[in-house]
């Protein structure tokens, strides 16, 4: 069914509030590919730190993902029944060559490890069907798609993606140069801001099973803010004009051509697979911040220094005098105790993280345990 732009803007308003949950789950496992960590200290501040502990997530997904997309997938179309074994052979190689070409365009053997890497850390693969229009002759392929950027929107019986957005953030000399500066919906959003540009704008594809279309939005103080990882709740759906780049039409395809595959969860909701580990690997961290911290400040405590009357001559061999007195001249260096032991607390955080990441030892080269025998 095709929509207006009432519909876009009201799909767009739902898109991100059914996908508040994910995406802020995303926002989490990108932060921590990205080495962007934060830590709570007991004052209830927050910070933003590098990892302070080994990035077992990181590690895991990347390995996971290079050991599954090391076995490329086979095409396997078997004859079709009911007719005559020469030409039911032949429809059948024709259709596996058709797969095979697909897959080769599409650069699958590349792309295959991406997809894995999604389906660990996000928890939602993700493709666009799709082809070069300015080649007539050109092959249709796969276009690998951020699963950040994705929307579902609706699902079908046999759980494909049925309707659903993709929401980019892009500079507006770059729609300028894709869609020209005399597209309508560009004119029209550029208008509505009164002749203001932005220098940012979201580019919203929409697709169902029927039709697909093409629309750019501006919503104030969420466009130009870092759209790719917004937080859905801090969204306040005020101040958005929407347009059409590229009106809705039918795409004639036998299915949505955004293609999603959300990883199964007990309570349907989309997570990546190695997101129980989080939380063991977050505590390592905070607690290994803090004893860091309390040995630093062991290293360059201060001197105590009592009953000198020339401390100021402190250096490679210098005298100093002590005040006459009773009281003994003293120099010390009073270090608080370092506790060592929250170490094994922090290791202990780490090989839980390792567990529920099925994430052992051996896979990063280290035994893990004793390699004796007997």
């Amino acid at each position: 069914m095709l929509i207006t732009l009432g519909g876009l803007q009201e799909r767009r308003e739902h898109g991100l509030d059914v996908n508040r949950n994910s995406k802020a789950r995303m926002t989490r496992s990108g932060r921590i590919l990205r080495d962007e960590w934060r830590a709570v200290w007991p004052d209830l501040s927050e910070t933003e730190t590098e990892p302070s502990v080994e990035n077992v997530y990181l590690e895991a997904a990347e390995d996971k993902a290079a050991t599954a997309a090391s076995i490329l997938p086979t095409f396997d179309v078997p004859p079709r029944r009911g007719t005559r074994g020469d030409r039911a052979e032949r429809g059948a190689q024709l259709s596996r060559r058709v797969f095979v070409s697909l897959a080769q365009n599409s650069r699958l053997d590349a792309h295959h490890v991406g997809f894995y890497l999604d389906w660990f850390v996000y928890g939602l693969p993700s493709m666009l069907v799709w082809k070069d229009w300015k080649d007539p002759k050109g092959s249709p392929f796969i276009q690998r798609i951020q699963p950040r950027h994705v929307y579902p929107l609706a699902w079908n019986q046999r759980g494909q993606l049925s309707e659903g957005l993709i929401i980019k953030r892009r500079r507006y000399l770059d729609l300028i140069r894709e869609y020209g500066p005399g597209n309508p919906g560009i004119l029209q959003i550029t208008g509505a801001g009164r002749g203001k540009v932005e220098r940012m704008y979201e580019e919203v594809w929409w697709a169902d099973e029927q039709h697909w279309g093409i629309g750019i939005a501006y919503e104030s103080g969420v466009t130009n803010g870092d759209f790719n990882y917004q937080r859905p709740s801090n969204v306040g759906y005020t101040k958005m004009s929407v347009a059409w780049l590229v009106a809705p039409h039918a795409h004639k395809l036998n299915g949505c051509p955004i293609i999603s595959q959300k990883v199964v969860s007990a309570d349907g909701e989309i997570r990546g697979k190695l997101d129980a580990g989080l939380p063991g690997l977050k505590t390592a961290h905070a607690l290994n911040l803090e004893v860091m911290l309390n040995i630093r400040r062991a290293l360059h405590a201060p001197p105590l220094a009592q009953n000198i009357e020339n401390l100021e001559d402190w250096g490679e061999d210098a005298v100093l005098r002590g005040v006459r007195g009773p009281d003994e001249a003293v120099i010390a260096y009073p270090r608080p105790p370092a506790a060592f032991e929250a170490f094994a607390h922090v290791q202990d955080q780490i090989d839980s993280a390792r567990g529920a990441m099925a994430f052992p030892l051996q896979r990063s080269g280290d035994p893990g345990a004793s390699i004796a025998s007997g």
